[in-house]
């Protein structure tokens, strides 16, 4: 069968003419009516009339049965005269139309017609399980004919919505004139839609009398940055009522925020869609406001938290004396409010600090995830004894910092009810600092233990030094006062004696003079000494030390390094001193000077008898010595014990180290190393 149109001519309901090749389609009966459905044939007659009346081309399908079968035919009818019209037809294309039927029939909507007397003509299976539905409530279906009727008499469409026991129905009845008045009918199941719309309005309801009992201020704005909410604190700060606002534009009602360079950035891009948090200052109100803004698709809400207080308490706080500074630090405490699955609903600046997050990021944040793993048990029993108490005494726990270290802290926890919703706050002691100095003060405790015991034996160490000098001095004196008359040569011998310990007692004072410095923390006047003359000033008083042993001058170089004079000679003749003294008379002492890249190297050799090697860790401490028999002059038992003490300062002092190498019966090498240039602060020693 080709595609070649077809042309009918009509006069009303009565088929004038039609084209030739019509007989070829169907040459055994020409008839249209024999050849459509009465919906069809409906259809054609009402769209011809309607082309008559309206006087312009209507364009319709309709169903034709073919030899090969049904096939839809594209139809355009169009007015001749007052009473004549003509129908030219086009075969559409295979599957057009069938897809089209097949939507239809196949729809979720009840679609069909109805004639005069309320009976279906053509509906698809929806329409006929809805009026099955229907004829099962009296009140339902007497409500579906009255539509109906309404529709006939006025030729008007109707639309009434019907609540049955668990379903919603809209009903839409229209006329159809074919040619005779029918009545479409559309018939949909809005339950789920409803319930939907229903639980969205809850929703939003419930939204919004959340935002009218909050004392934040809320508003929100369209894309075009105009009101379309605000609560009541708005319309305090504002002074001005929400109605009067509506639709007004937000940055000739919020000058300052549009001057702000953090919320400004939403009229200079208005596809920004960053959340923002700050503090700001509204002039005209003279308020302190934390403002967080939200944008979304549908424009942008923004919430004011009154911070005035707060910042007028910052300000009474700076400007306090003494007697405040306890009510200043009180500002560490943290104070968090949460609903009872952890998300945190308020949180103060401390807690900021305290874990390192800003409160953008808190708020995205819950307090299970601030706290480590091991703790989760203690937080377990503490949100079991708030559910049957109410509150509980503080405890201690840990939180993650945002660097990823832990926090110690001890939180004091209250259960409160808002609206009948169950809501906790905490307050936040952070403890790092109170650890911290917890440790130090162990720390300290050991270190003063360890003092005290020094001191106590300092003390005895001294005090037996300091006796015997004495107390040969008293014995002599009281010899001499006791026996006035004694032979001059004794006499002279007491006095000698006397004299030496005198000296001695001299000495050892000194030297704990020296020490008692060190211990208070003096420090050395420093500015450029030569080392060669020290040294050789030292190495000539050295000679009147010798008994009988060699004193050697080896290589001396000439530097120059930032020291003290006084006492650098001082530890040159301390070094010389205990060589020479445990030295014996046939031994020799080598003193040398060296440079090493950036140190002076000074070595005191001798040949003497030596320290043990248990005894050389030893050696700076005070008053100790190895062994008195080490001396080779029994009238001097090997000095104070404060030599190596003192010279193990001043080589302190001056930024270096000093170590000793010893062998019994071979000798001992003292090695200083002293930097060629210290910066150090002045100051008198």
């Amino acid at each position: 069968m080709d595609m070649e149109g077809q042309l009918w001519v009509f006069r009303q309901q009565e088929v004038l003419q039609y084209s030739l090749s019509w007989l070829r389609w169907w040459a055994d009966n020409p008839t249209i009516l024999t050849h459509t459905d009465l919906m069809s044939w409906h259809t054609l007659l009402s769209a011809g009339q309607l082309a008559v009346e309206q006087d312009r081309p209507v364009s319709f399908p309709m169903l034709l049965q073919l030899p090969g079968g049904g096939r839809w035919v594209q139809c355009r009818a169009r007015r001749l005269n007052e009473t004549d019209w003509e129908v030219l037809s086009k075969l559409a294309p295979a599957g057009v139309m069938d897809t089209a039927y097949s939507v239809l029939y196949h729809a979720p909507v009840g679609l069909g017609v109805l004639d005069k007397a309320l009976n279906p003509i053509e509906t698809n299976p929806r329409l006929e399980q809805m009026l099955v539905i229907l004829r099962t409530d009296t009140g339902a279906q007497y409500t579906f004919r009255t539509s109906c009727e309404r529709t006939l008499n006025t030729r008007q469409d109707q639309q009434t919505i019907l609540h049955l026991s668990d379903l919603t129905l809209t009903i839409k009845t229209f006329p159809v004139p074919l040619p005779e008045l029918h009545v479409g009918v559309s018939i949909q199941d809005v339950t789920d839609q409803l319930r939907t719309a229903s639980a969205l309005q809850e929703s939003r309801q419930s939204f919004r009398r959340l935002l009218e009992n909050i004392t934040d201020a809320v508003f929100a704005v369209d894309r075009e940055h105009k009101f379309v909410y605000l609560n009541p604190p708005v319309e305090k700060l504002l002074g001005r009522s929400g109605s009067d606002m509506m639709g007004r534009h937000l940055w000739t009602e919020f000058p300052d925020l549009a001057a702000h360079p953090i919320f400004g950035q939403y009229q200079r891009s208005p596809d920004h869609t960053e959340k923002v948090a700050f503090e700001m200052h509204f002039v005209q109100q003279n308020v302190w406001m934390e403002v967080r803004a939200h944008p979304s698709r549908e424009g942008l809400i923004v919430f004011f938290q009154d911070v005035t207080e707060r910042h007028l308490a910052d300000a009474r706080l700076r400007q306090s004396e003494e007697r405040f500074r306890s009510l200043s630090e009180s500002n560490l405490t943290g104070v968090v409010f949460s609903r009872t699955n952890g998300k945190l609903i308020y949180i103060n600046d401390a807690f900021c600090r305290i874990t390192g997050y800003s409160r953008e990021e808190l708020f995205f944040m819950d307090w299970n995830e601030l706290t480590p793993v091991e703790w989760e048990g203690v937080e377990a029993e503490a949100r079991e004894h708030l559910t049957l108490y109410g509150s509980m005494q503080p405890y201690q726990k840990e939180f993650f910092h945002k660097s990823g270290d832990r926090i110690p802290v001890m939180v004091s926890p209250t259960r409160f009810t808002v609206q009948g919703e169950e809501h906790y706050a905490a307050f936040i002691l952070d403890l790092t600092e109170i650890k911290r100095t917890e440790q130090a003060l162990r720390d300290s405790e050991s270190r003063l233990r360890g003092m005290i015991e020094v001191q106590k034996r300092f003390v005895s160490d001294a005090s037996h030094e300091l006796r015997a000098p004495l107390t040969a001095i008293q014995g002599n004196i009281e010899l001499l006062k006791k026996y006035p008359r004694m032979p001059a040569e004794d006499k002279q011998e007491a006095l000698d004696e006397a004299q030496r310990e005198a000296q001695r007692l001299g000495r050892l004072v000194s030297d704990l003079l020296a020490l008692a410095r060190s211990d208070a923390g003096a420090q050395l006047r420093l500015g450029i000494v030569r080392l060669k003359p020290l040294i050789m000033q030292a190495w000539s008083e050295a000679h009147h030390l010798l008994r009988g042993q060699r004193l050697i001058l080896s290589e001396i170089d000439d530097i120059e390094l930032e020291g003290n004079a006084d006492r650098l000679k001082q530890l040159l003749v301390i070094l010389l001193d205990n060589a020479i003294k445990y030295t014996l008379e046939d031994g020799k002492v080598d003193l040398s000077l060296t440079r090493n890249q950036a140190h002076a190297i000074l070595k005191v050799k001798d040949t003497g008898i030596g320290i043990a090697a248990e005894d050389l860790p030893r050696v700076f401490d005070r008053f100790y010595r190895a062994d008195p028999s080490r001396t080779r002059d029994q009238e001097d038992p090997g000095g104070s014990g404060l030599g190596l003490s003192i010279a193990h300062w001043i080589v302190e002092q001056h930024k270096g180290h000093i170590r000793l190498e010893s062998q019994l019966g071979v000798g001992t090498t003292v090695i200083v190393e002293l930097p060629l240039s210290v910066h150090q602060e002045s100051v008198r020693a």
